[in-house]
């Protein structure tokens, strides 16, 4: 069954997310911000070390909503205030594993306090709602507001049909207690405490949905059921939970991880998942991954290649070839075999820019995390607390001291590049340094405001408006008289109608098109008004040269005009270069470079520099 919009051949690709003979673990966490340098990171690696697929994370303080690509390989997917300048509160969370992100279908960001994404799985599709509810002591209606948010996104989901698996989870600020009268289909009796206010309301709902509450069925230790503690130690709650459609039960396994540390006073929650259905067996022989081509650079590669292809062909020449589909596939098979055999598989390869200090401090945090959640004794929990803050604040001033030295870093390596003239490095560097290089994705809305996050969608949106950005709403004029709009008209003997020309008229005139008239460039630019185009180049260097020149010295473009590499140049290179032809027009218009530093600080003045320079009589 395919849902609307959605192809035949999404639905039967196979996929690793949720499948029956693996395990598929997710979890939630509140990890109190992710507005921090360095903590996206951490709560990355964190994720790696669990294997968890999909991460659903409260309370990342990220304002605006949009998909952002870590450096790691995970993706970012994130809901929080829509203004940029609100207070950076609340605010929700999705991270996707490199194989969760393959198989996302579509998202849908609601509040700061709400968000969905849905996946592909086996058999059914599977719906993950991340929510980070209001606290016990939240106003009644700000309670009410949530829960009517969450109902009505179960109800009227636009892209997760009512068939698919739900799954709700996050932080809910609801304690369910360890009575489960009358409550046996949606909890076990493997909670802790006792239910509050927040906990009714989460009760109702999951019984109004026929969600079960995974954290209540598996029994633990207390320890591995407790999810948050109070900084002082002496509270310990369970609110943070997982629940997924009783139907749908493919729950193994839900606990805490003490050994998560990301300096948050919540523990990670994971649950362990398993679809029950029927095997498919993939009899597709597609490739998935590329070849490390680059290494055909190196002689000895290249050669040990040719040889293998030279072998591998002559023993295809003394098979009998049936049809061409055969010989073809026979050749196909006989490259990819060479190239997995002498190239191997290419591995994407991710630069970290915290060092291995910043790394070995966090692994002594997460040490002391480690010794308070075993030591019994308060006092002594208290000093290993006070260590456990004390080496968070050096792991932030650590990240900030790594972020900066990276930065410095990049520059001294794009000056190497500059020297060696590897453009291809310098623009990478650019890009990284500018911040263009991040893989930022802001959704589409259509003509009501509202989001769309199916890439279908999306598509179908983008068509609409190229559309009507096409079309001519202001008449056009010509020697001043209106130009009529009309259903078709004959041009060349050819009919030309709104849907194009007609396929009958075109065969008959495709050789009789001539032009009415030539006209010369010259002429074209009188008759326009425009300046040639080798001026309208000038106007437009020398207005970005003003505006770099009216930057702060210590800005890097900045630099860059005054940088004047040393070396031999090699040979080959044209000895015009773009700062010698600079330096020529300057001095033939009468300045000099120190002028034009001190000209180029009002604008007014430099425009009348501008203009003299790229005057059309120069």
């Amino acid at each position: 069954m395919t849902c609307a919009g959605e192809s035949h051949q999404r639905v039967s690709a196979p996929t690793n997310l949720l499948s029956i003979k693996a395990n598929t673990r997710i979890g939630t966490w509140n990890i109190r911000t992710l507005y921090e340098v360095g903590k996206a990171a951490q709560v990355a690696k964190e994720m790696t070390r669990y294997n968890i697929k999909v991460l659903g994370l409260s309370e990342v303080r990220w304002n605006e909503r949009g998909q952002v690509r870590l450096e790691s390989g995970e993706t970012i997917i994130y809901s929080g205030h829509e203004d940029q300048d609100h207070a950076h509160t609340q605010g929700v969370a999705l991270m996707l594993s490199p194989e969760a992100t393959k198989e996302k279908i579509a998202w849908e960001p609601v509040s700061p306090r709400l968000m969905s994404d849905r996946f592909n799985s086996k058999g059914r599709k599977i719906t993950i709602i991340q929510c980070y509810a209001p606290i016990n002591a939240a106003e009644e209606q700000e309670k009410d507001e949530f829960y009517a948010a969450l109902q009505s996104m179960i109800d009227h989901m636009d892209h997760a049909p009512r068939r698919d698996i739900k799954v709700v989870m996050g932080d809910l600020n609801a304690k369910v207690g360890e009575d489960n009268t009358n409550k046996e289909l949606i909890m076990g009796k493997h909670s802790i405490g006792n239910i509050n206010e927040n906990g009714e309301l989460f009760t109702d709902f999951c019984n109004f949905n026929d969600l079960v509450i995974g954290g209540t069925i598996f029994q633990h230790k207390r320890i591995h059921k407790t999810t948050w503690s109070s900084p002082d130690g002496k509270t310990e709650n369970q609110i943070d939970h997982i629940t997924i459609m009783r139907k749908w039960r493919s729950l193994l396994d839900v606990r805490t991880r003490r050994g998560a540390d990301a300096a948050s006073d919540h523990q990670l929650v994971t649950a362990r998942l398993r679809m029950k259905l029927r095997a498919f067996k993939d009899k597709s022989k597609t490739l998935h991954y590329k070849f490390n081509v680059h290494l055909l650079k190196i002689k000895e590669k290249s050669d040990e290649f040719n040889i293998a292809i030279s072998n591998k062909f002559d023993a295809l020449e003394g098979l009998t070839v049936t049809s061409i589909d055969d010989h073809l596939v026979k050749l196909q098979d006989t490259w990819k075999t060479a190239c997995s055999e002498v190239l191997g598989k290419r591995k994407r390869e991710h630069k970290d820019w915290m060092t291995a200090e910043t790394w070995e401090i966090v692994k002594i945090r997460k040490e002391l995390k480690q010794k308070i959640n075993q030591c019994k004794d308060a006092q002594q929990k208290k000093g290993l607390k006070k260590e456990y803050r004390k080496a968070n604040k050096q792991v932030k001033k650590n990240a900030r001291k790594d972020r900066r030295q990276f930065v410095h870093d990049m520059t001294e390596e794009t000056e190497t590049a500059a020297r060696q003239n590897n453009m291809k490095r310098l623009y990478e560097i650019s890009r990284t340094l500018s911040g263009k290089n991040v893989n930022t994705i802001t959704p589409v809305r259509d003509k009501q405001g509202k989001m769309i996050s199916s890439d279908i969608g999306q598509k179908a949106r983008w068509t609409e408006v190229m559309r009507m950005n096409n079309k001519q709403n202001t008449p056009i004029q010509l020697n001043g008289e209106n130009i009529r709009e009309t259903d078709k008209f004959t041009y060349l003997g050819s009919i030309v109608s709104k849907d194009g020309v007609a396929d009958s008229d075109v065969k008959s005139r495709t050789n009789k098109a001539r032009w009415p008239d030539t006209i010369s460039n010259a002429s074209l630019w009188e008759k326009t008004t425009q300046d040639p185009i080798h001026i309208e180049i000038k106007r437009r260097k020398w207005g970005c040269i003003g505006h770099t020149l009216r930057k702060s010295p210590e800005n890097n473009t900045r630099q860059a005009l005054d940088w004047n590499p040393q070396g031999k140049r090699k040979v080959g290179r044209p000895r015009q270069t773009w700062r010698r032809s600079v330096e020529s027009e300057t001095k033939d218009a009468g300045f000099t470079w120190a002028q034009l530093k001190k000209v180029a600080q009002n604008r007014v003045r430099w425009r009348g520099v501008v203009a003299a320079l790229c005057s059309p009589r120069s």
